[in-house]
């Protein structure tokens, strides 16, 4: 066994609380980290969900405007597909309708999703002094759009966790 001299065992000492000041500071930055990676992740959940709930509010309110002021099918706006039933039995179908725009005359009235030619519709079917309106609204664009914010939130999650782990390094 050997014996120390006293600036030895000083310099141990030392060295000792810099190796546990340094593991210390590695464990504040991963609890940082993860303390902001669940704020953000709850804050983006919570983003994500309003901007559905209001996509939604958005496409019945446009769906409604559209089966409430159509009178043919020529003057769809863009990404719906419109087809009227008049009370004489004849149908009328907006050009490039998928299929299915027409059967939807037949079926009940109110909101359902219908998927053709592999896309994604929303569709209301609704009465209308004496015509019967099927309007298909295309979802694509709306997906998109939440896919864009999903990216978003999760760079923005991993950047701020990344942000919160190398200040606290470095501080």
């Amino acid at each position: 066994m050997r014996l120390r001299r006293r600036g030895e065992t000083r310099t141990a000492h030392i060295l000792d609380d810099q190796a546990l000041l340094r593991r210390t500071g590695r464990i504040a930055a991963l609890q940082a980290a993860l303390a902001l990676g669940v704020v953000l992740a709850l804050v983006g959940a919570v983003a994500y969900f309003l901007d559905g709930q209001a996509q939604d509010r958005e496409i019945s309110s446009q769906l409604s405007a559209v089966v409430a002021s159509a009178d043919d099918v020529t003057d769809a706006p863009p990404g719906i597909a419109l087809a009227i039933r008049a009370p004489s039995g004849a149908v009328a179908v907006s050009d490039r309708a998928p299929e299915v725009t027409r059967r939807l005359l037949d079926g009940s009235t109110g909101y359902s999703d219908v998927h053709a030619r592999g896309v994604e519709y929303r569709a209301l079917v609704a009465d209308r002094a004496g015509h019967r309106v099927a309007a298909l609204l295309d979802l694509t664009p709306w997906r998109t759009g939440r896919q864009r914010l999903l990216l978003a939130l999760v760079m923005a999650e991993v950047a701020g966790a990344a942000g919160a782990a190398g200040g606290v390094v470095m501080l």
